[in-house]
């Protein structure tokens, strides 16, 4: 028998937490949308994928793994708009 999932609530996240993920996700979701602009004219199949796509990846979330990934970065004393083609690069593998 295996014991239920164990889930955090964002909102119980100390002040600090929630202060950083508010900085960082906006420019993580622009840096995503860039990542997926999809040059298909509507109609096309190919464009059907890259709706799909753009479904998958930027829907509601906390992006937890690009914001560790700007945090790593900044610790290592480096900036934001450094670490964005690697935290796009994590969050879309």
């Amino acid at each position: 028998m295996t014991a239920p999932a164990v889930t955090i609530d964002p909102r119980s996240a100390p002040a600090v937490v929630a202060d950083f993920l508010a900085r960082v996700r906006p420019p993580i979701d622009a840096a995503l949308e860039g990542c997926l602009a999809w040059p298909h004219a509507a109609g096309d199949p190919a464009a059907r994928l890259g709706e799909a796509m753009r479904y998958a990846v930027l829907g509601p979330g906390k992006r937890l793994r690009p914001a560790l990934t700007v945090a790593a970065c900044e610790a290592a004393g480096g900036t934001l708009e450094g670490a964005l083609p690697a935290a796009c690069a994590i969050e879309l593998c």
